[in-house]
């Protein structure tokens, strides 16, 4: 497991578990921002969080093209229930730079959110990156806009916000372990 559970009890416990998706976010952005600058490609991947939105791992879950990712819910829920999620949070780059969802990406979206909620996980956001820089990230959050109704298990996270989380240059990234497969 990237981190270990934390039992959320108080206020401090949940800010200690959004620094830790946070790191785990941080990651990702970075990972995305490396493949859409060297290669110009659009990625997918999710971060698998267990039933107190700590993340348990990242997985990459597809590569596209310069304009489009495939996000095939089967394999996003399948990713999932093999770290036994409580919920996921699906993040993919836009390396041209718009970061308004195409009708595909919110099609793509709502059969996840559908796939998630036959096996009992939850799609807790979907977030689009484009950066400027490796450290200088914009975001556009599926859930903050109100695109999706993301699910009927979605209700325990609605105080979870992705204005909670610091990118980039203000994020604290020290020792972030290497991806080999197990993040």
């Amino acid at each position: 497991m990237l981190y270990d559970t934390l039992s959320i009890t108080s206020e401090k416990d949940y800010v200690k578990s959004l620094v830790k998706l946070g790191d785990a976010l941080n990651f990702v952005a970075a990972e995305l921002a490396k493949i859409g600058s060297d290669f110009g490609q659009e990625a997918a991947y999710i971060i698998n969080l267990d039933r107190h939105q700590v993340p348990i791992r990242t997985r990459i879950i597809a590569l596209g093209t310069y304009c489009s990712v495939p996000l095939v819910p089967g394999e996003i829920v399948k990713a999932a229930l093999k770290d036994n999620a409580d919920s996921i949070m699906l993040i993919h780059n836009h390396p041209a730079g718009e970061l308004a969802p195409s009708q595909e990406d919110i099609a793509q979206t709502q059969k996840i959110i559908d796939a998630c909620d036959l096996c009992g996980t939850t799609l807790v956001d979907h977030i689009i990156m484009s950066n400027d820089s490796v450290h200088n990230y914009k975001i556009y959050s599926f859930k903050k806009k109100g695109v999706v109704e993301l699910g009927r298990y979605a209700k325990s996270y609605e105080n979870m916000s992705i204005d909670d989380v610091k990118f980039g240059s203000d994020a604290q990234i020290k020792n972030m372990p290497k991806n080999k497969g197990r993040i």
